[in-house]
């Protein structure tokens, strides 16, 4: 499907120089004036997950910042795409934005036709936030540290396995990468979402799981799974005495589900920069940091510019991550 450019027109010096006078001081006061109305943040995820709850929590207070609703829009499947592809469509006047995951940046690697192109046609505002993995196993298994574990693994060659999200979804691809840096093998069984995964690791089905903190934290308090590493390279303040696996067994490996603003190619400067200053404001005050932290979450900032950058390189480093998993694009 081929996408039209949402570009603005750009206005030709030395044509008309009479309307041209009259029409820039009209947008100057038209960007100053933003939002003006209601803004809808489109996000490629079901209401109630991970994602959603710490999108709502930013929304809400850049809302009251912005004096401006910022309403949510889950448009959930295929990955994201979906949501992507909403944004791109949308008049890049800020009024469309999409509250993205790390899964914008592995869709590339996983089908080899999609109706956006990331550096095409969205631009980047700021990444808010980043949802820690944390590597669990079955109590059934017996084992209380990473060392063990891998020690388990690389003595039982693909006897063990795991579950995931899905094929090429981040918990597959983390859990696959895991691997390959602590040099051990184990069996992939996919689900179609998080739920059944975590069910039949509950049950005994499967051994182990690395999946997102939020969805997981209230098993472990439970008791009901082991976790024994979390994926950012800072502990959690939920799971204070779980370590690393830059601690443990993967000294500098982290994999984390971060998120972040982006708007339609063409939307103008002035707008990029009053979101992102609003973001970064609200995401400074405390308030809003512990109940993000509550969710199992925490705040990553990243101005537009580092943003843009971190794309880029996360677009390289999943793109060999799902080479090495052996996923063949769809």
């Amino acid at each position: 499907m081929k996408i039209k450019s949402t570009s603005r027109r750009r206005v030709t010096l030395g044509l008309m120089g009479a309307s041209v006078a009259g029409i820039l001081p009209s947008m100057v006061r038209a960007e100053s004036g933003y939002p003006a109305r209601p803004i809808r943040v489109v996000i490629g995820f079901a209401a109630g997950g991970g994602a959603d709850a710490v999108a709502r929590l930013i929304c809400t207070s850049m809302s009251a910042d912005l004096k401006q609703p910022m309403v949510i829009e889950n448009r959930p499947g295929a990955n994201g795409n979906i949501a992507a592809d909403v944004v791109t469509k949308a008049t890049n006047d800020g009024y469309t934005i999409l509250y993205n995951t790390s899964s914008l940046v592995i869709s590339p690697h996983l089908y080899t036709s999609l109706p956006y192109d990331i550096k095409r046609d969205l631009l980047p505002v700021a990444e808010v936030a980043a949802i820690p993995l944390v590597l669990v196993v079955s109590p059934r298994l017996g084992v209380k540290s990473m060392q063990e574990f891998v020690a388990n693994l690389k003595a039982n060659p693909r006897k063990l396995n795991y579950g995931s999200s899905g094929t090429g979804n981040i918990t597959h691809l983390s859990a696959a990468e895991f691997l390959r840096q602590v040099g051990a093998k184990a069996s992939h069984v996919p689900y179609k979402s998080e739920a059944p995964a975590v069910t039949d690791l509950l049950g005994g089905h499967i051994d182990f799981y690395i999946g997102n903190a939020n969805t997981l934290i209230p098993h472990v308090a439970d008791k009901k799974l082991t976790a024994l590493a979390v994926t950012s390279l800072q502990r959690l303040p939920s799971l204070p005495d779980v370590p690393t696996l830059d601690q443990t067994v993967a000294k500098g490996l982290e994999m984390v589900a971060w998120s972040g603003f982006m708007v339609p190619k063409g939307t103008p400067d002035a707008v990029i920069a009053k979101l992102a200053s609003t973001a970064e404001r609200v995401l400074k005050t405390q308030t809003l940091r512990s109940r993000i932290e509550e969710t199992g979450a925490m705040v990553r900032w990243a101005g537009t510019s580092e943003y843009g950058r971190i794309l880029e390189s996360e677009t390289d480093r999943w793109g060999k991550a799902v080479k090495a998993s052996g996923v063949r694009p769809e």
